[in-house]
């Protein structure tokens, strides 16, 4: 959607694997609104609306929910958005968190998801990824 280096590569190999139903994907609810923002004002409205329809039409949605927010916040992470993040993907039973910065959803409490889940997606040696 913006093509940002050095992700680009990793991005579009799993944008590929979820679109061809290899591989479940999850969004948060709350990156649905910044990927709206963003998309925006990069691209305009038009754009911004058109990709993030074809990402809701391949991706299910996170919810965040009172009992995610209140997990957050046991968590204490230094960015509360980030502990949401993380809860919400660990309640909607996600097996990794893929993001662009690892600092702050891969807090050391949090390893569960991200120690385990992103390098092997990122290396290829995830099942379902070539």
């Amino acid at each position: 959607l913006l093509a940002h280096a050095p992700h680009l590569g990793h991005a579009t190999t799993l944008l590929d694997q979820v679109a061809a139903k290899s591989l479940d994907g999850l969004l948060g609810a709350t990156t649905v609104t910044t990927i709206r923002y963003l998309g925006t004002k990069a691209a305009g409205p038009a754009p911004a609306q058109r990709h993030l329809r074809t990402l809701l039409s391949l991706f299910d949605v996170a919810p965040v929910t009172r009992a995610v927010l209140t997990d957050a916040l046991e968590l204490e992470f230094p960015d509360y958005e980030d502990a949401v993040l993380h809860e919400a993907a660990r309640h909607a039973g996600a097996t990794a968190i893929v993001t662009r910065d690892p600092k702050g959803l891969c807090e050391e409490s949090a390893q569960d998801l991200c120690a385990q889940g992103v390098a092997p997606l990122y290396s290829g040696d995830a099942p379902g990824l070539a």
